[in-house]
C-alpha cells in the first residue's frame, strides 16, 4: 500500500510537470507573442520568464522520470530522460541571452547554445524510445519531434544566420516536443492506472 502511494505521488508529479511546460509556453506565446517583423525575432522578457518557469517544471519532471526508471533498472530510457533534462536546462539558461538586449550578437550567442542543445535531443529521444511502457507511436513521436531541431542546428552550423527562418523551424520542433510531452504525460498516467488495478 505504501509503495502504491509513493508511485501515485511520482505519477502525479511527472504528469503535472510534463503538462506544465506546453501549457505555460502556450500562455506565453498568446499573451506575449513574439515579434517577427524585425531582422530577427524579438521575445518579450515576460514571455521568456513564463517559458523558463515551464521549462524548469519540465526539467524537474524529466529528472524524476529518469530516477524512477533507473530505479526500475530501465537504464536506456532513464539515461534519455536525464539527457533530455540536461539539454532542456541548458536551453533554458540560453534564453536569457535574448531576454533584455536583443541584437544580432546576442542572437548568435543564443543560437550557438541552442544548436548545441538541439544536437542532444536526438540521442535523448532515441534512448527514451527504448522505454517499452510507452506506446510505440509515443516512442517515435519524440524522435520525429527532434528532427526540426537537429535541422536548425546544422543550418546554423553551416552558416545560416536567417534567424527568422531558424526560429520558425525551431518553433515547429518545440511545438512537436510539447505534443510529445503531453503524450508522455498521458501514457504515464494510463500506465499508473493500469498497474494500480
Amino acid at each position: 500500500m505504501m509503495h502504491l502511494k509513493h508511485e501515485k505521488k511520482i505519477t502525479w508529479f511527472v504528469v503535472i510537470t510534463f503538462l506544465a511546460q506546453p501549457v505555460l509556453m502556450l500562455i506565453a506565446y498568446l499573451v506575449y507573442p513574439p515579434d517577427f517583423s524585425k531582422e530577427f525575432p524579438v521575445y518579450d522578457p515576460d514571455s521568456i520568464m513564463i517559458g523558463t518557469y515551464g521549462n524548469a517544471l519540465s526539467v524537474a519532471g524529466l529528472t524524476v522520470m529518469g530516477i524512477k526508471l533507473a530505479d526500475e533498472k530501465k537504464v536506456l530510457p532513464a539515461a534519455g530522460f536525464t539527457m533530455f533534462a540536461i539539454s532542456s536546462a541548458i536551453l533554458m539558461t540560453s534564453l536569457f541571452e535574448i531576454s533584455q538586449v536583443v541584437s544580432l550578437e546576442s542572437y548568435e550567442k543564443f543560437y550557438r547554445i541552442q544548436a548545441s542543445t538541439n544536437f542532444l535531443y536526438m540521442p535523448a529521444m532515441f534512448l527514451i524510445s527504448a522505454y517499452e511502457d510507452f506506446k510505440k507511436w509515443i516512442r517515435f513521436i519524440g524522435l520525429i519531434s527532434s528532427i526540426p531541431l537537429v535541422i536548425t542546428g546544422f543550418m546554423f552550423l553551416f552558416g545560416n544566420r536567417d534567424f527568422k527562418t531558424l526560429e520558425t523551424i525551431s518553433n515547429i520542433g518545440f511545438a512537436l516536443m510539447f505534443l510529445t510531452s503531453i503524450s508522455w504525460a498521458y501514457n504515464v498516467y494510463i500506465n499508473f492506472r493500469k498497474n494500480s488495478k
